[in-house]
């Protein structure tokens, strides 16, 4: 069979699937619930297949596309919610076999190690435990490269809307791929490319459009606007370093190789809009990493080319690449790997199941709507996300919500630190409730321990309801 033709098919060489395959069985055995950003999305997904229209009737910060991909694939997890955070993983497995087809249709002799390099990066590994959107992004977006690498320019174009649809970031990458078509005078590339990304617009977004245009605009676009400064982006960016220095240095050489090539464009453009952008985390660097693949595995090959002089400094750069590699491996394994983890979600939601109200559940986004899916109970008003730039953008108010809580009656759910002899009372609810109401109308329902080995170090569960 041609490998070139049908190069997902490639019989003969079995290895890249199975260093695919690898890294989906070490993660599914490692497989936890998690706090974070994920579990609102999740909810909002269950939202979403009960009829609830995005932006209308729940807050969404992104563009949709990732919760629709999560409830297109609710059913295969009808009786297994902590299956969905296979999703990332599975995500990554993918983007890594995508970059070794991209770099074998350019006979590059080291593409078999594409997924090696990608999968086990410190970054990859850390990243890929949370449900946070990067993954789909990146995939959607190495689908699109391979793509217009083969020549199909209307899926590519489909396959880029995929992508700054699910995060915006992915835009700028994009969107040079079809301005570099227009540069080099390649008209009909480029309007093919521009068919396919219009025509996913149209039909993901003009339904969204016509019942709930404001809203669509304001929670998408003027809320990054809006939303404060969030991390400093040289410790970001300074950890970033410290943990692919060796991928970095080595993607130099390659950027430079292909510096005629839309990729290398595509990247700068890339780089230049994180720093502009007014928040930058960790997370969305995974987004870089088939970029720093390609062009370190180009480097590379070229280099391996130039004859045997040059095949030392091969040699060190994949030696370099080792020694970062089996470095990070052994921080995440030993330490990263550890943080997180929300082992004791379906006791917490077994345990408000036995309280005597039937309160919805309100409380931190990164904790609540898991336990409302866990336990069968609805999230107070549909407030599922209560990431506190949120309130901060003035999206959501949290006096309002507060008021309308207690006056209702609900679990407010919360990640806490309690540590009195050190003068830590009950804090990290103040984000998204009222210390004002939790005063006056918050009593300690239940408690249990954290397991996320981060700063907090109780899940704790409020009665609220105001007294009349």
């Amino acid at each position: 069979m041609d490998s070139r033709k049908y190069p997902w098919l490639i019989s003969l060489d079995l290895r890249p699937l199975t260093l695919c395959l690898l890294f989906v069985i070490v993660k599914l055995a490692l497989l936890d619930y998690r706090f974070g950003d994920g579990n609102a999305y999740l909810y909002d997904s269950y939202l979403l297949s009960k009829g609830g229209i995005p932006y209308k009737d729940f807050v969404l910060a992104d563009f949709p596309v990732q919760i629709f991909l999560l409830t297109l694939i609710r059913p295969l997890f009808a009786n297994w919610t902590m299956g969905f955070y296979m999703v990332p993983v599975v995500a990554e497995a993918i983007t890594a076999y995508l970059i070794y087809l991209i770099l074998h249709r350019r006979n590059n002799r080291f593409a078999v190690l594409a997924p090696l390099i990608h999968l086990w990066s410190f970054t990859v590994l850390s990243t890929s435990d949370f449900i946070t959107g990067v993954q789909l992004t990146t995939m959607f977006t190495t689908f699109a490269w391979y793509l217009v690498t083969v020549g199909k320019n209307l899926t590519a174009g489909i396959a880029f809307a995929l992508s700054f649809l699910t995060k915006l970031y992915a835009l700028p990458a994009a969107a040079f791929f079809g301005i570099f078509d227009l540069l080099q005078k390649r008209i009909r590339p480029a309007l093919w490319l521009l068919l396919g990304v219009s025509i996913t617009m149209v039909l993901i977004l003009a339904p969204i459009l016509v019942v709930a245009p404001a809203q669509l605009f304001e929670q998408t676009l003027m809320m990054h606007f809006d939303r404060p400064a969030g991390l400093n982006k040289l410790d970001v960016l300074l950890f970033f370093v410290t943990k692919e220095w060796a991928l970095l240095v080595a993607s130099i050489p390659g950027f430079l190789f292909l510096r005629k090539n839309a990729l290398s464009w595509s990247f700068l453009i890339t780089i230049i809009f994180f720093l502009a952008f007014k928040d930058l985390y960790f997370v969305y660097l995974d987004y870089l990493l088939p970029f720093l693949v390609i062009f370190s595995l180009t480097a590379v090959h070229v280099m391996w080319e130039l004859g045997r002089k040059m095949r030392f400094a091969c040699i060190a750069v994949f030696s370099a690449m080792l020694a970062n590699s089996l470095m990070s491996n052994y921080l995440y394994f030993t330490h990263f790997q550890k943080l997180g983890h929300f082992s004791n979600a379906e006791e917490v939601a077994s345990a408000i199941n036995k309280l005597p109200e039937n309160y919805e559940i309100y409380g931190s986004h990164e904790v609540a709507p898991l336990v409302a899916l866990l336990s069968g109970r609805s999230t107070f008003h549909n407030h599922s996300d209560t990431n506190t730039q949120l309130f901060a953008a003035g999206l959501l108010d949290r006096e309002q919500i507060s008021e309308a809580a207690v006056h209702n009656g609900v679990y407010l759910i919360a990640r806490i630190t309690h540590l009195p002899e050190q003068g830590y009372n009950d804090v990290g609810y103040e984000g998204y409730f009222s210390p004002d109401r939790m005063k006056d109308s918050c009593q300690r329902a239940l408690t249990f321990p954290s397991t996320s080995h981060e700063s907090d170090n109780q899940i704790v569960v409020y009665r609220c309801h105001k007294q009349i």
